[in-house]
């Protein structure tokens, strides 16, 4: 997601950013660089065009408190800058799921071993060896049962924590991504009214403008 806003950032500040490689290597018109397209209305040399336009870019900077030249780079910092408050201020993850224990088990299975031996330790003629016998395979029954359930219920909030962990990493990406295309929304508004405050002033010097 934060690869899809750079990259939307690097649209939104394409031109400018043609317009500073350009200012830099060679004459050809910031204008030009910009996708801006001007024509001088009283034949007006490329070199006065070229003076034209520094001033109404200047212009346009003063009038929007936008550097053209540094308009790519600080959009993409607005934008991580954006993205990392919306992760900071996003709610915290959610509280682990703890496996609720199995417990009593061996002992209950334990009384129910003593009763069954018991009543076969009766029929035998030895109730209380039948009873002693029967608690301690009623008590590995138990244990058996006990150990099964709390590794059914441990597997099972672990799942849950797993799936409670994801929706909150979704959802703190889906803040940031929302603040970052805030912010990109808002850099087009910027460059808009950038190129609007240009062709104002170039037309004030009768050039005709279209971007």
């Amino acid at each position: 997601m934060k690869i899809a806003n750079c990259m939307i950032a690097l649209m939104v500040c394409l031109s400018f950013q043609a317009a500073n490689l350009h200012a830099q290597q060679g004459p050809q018109s910031f204008a030009e660089a910009a996708d801006i397209f001007v024509f001088g209305k009283s034949s007006q040399t490329p070199e006065q065009q070229q003076t034209d336009e520094h001033e109404c870019m200047q212009f346009a900077q003063q009038r929007t408190g936008t550097n053209p030249f540094t308009f790519q780079q600080d959009t993409q910092e607005e934008v991580a800058e954006a993205e990392a408050a919306a992760e900071a201020n996003a709610a915290p993850p959610p509280e682990q799921v703890e496996a609720q224990k199995v417990r009593g088990a061996r002992a209950a299975g334990a009384a129910r071993g003593a009763v069954g031996g018991a009543a076969i330790g009766a029929i035998a003629g030895d109730t209380g060896d039948g009873a002693a016998i029967g608690a301690v395979a009623g008590t590995m029954r138990g244990g058996r049962k006990q150990r099964q359930a709390n590794a059914a219920a441990k597997k099972q909030a672990a799942a849950a924590n797993q799936q409670a962990q994801q929706q909150h990493e979704a959802a703190k990406a889906d803040s940031a991504e929302a603040a970052g295309d805030a912010v990109l929304a808002e850099a087009e508004v910027t460059k808009k009214n950038f190129k609007n405050a240009f062709a104002v002033c170039m037309q004030a010097k009768d050039y005709e403008v279209r971007f």
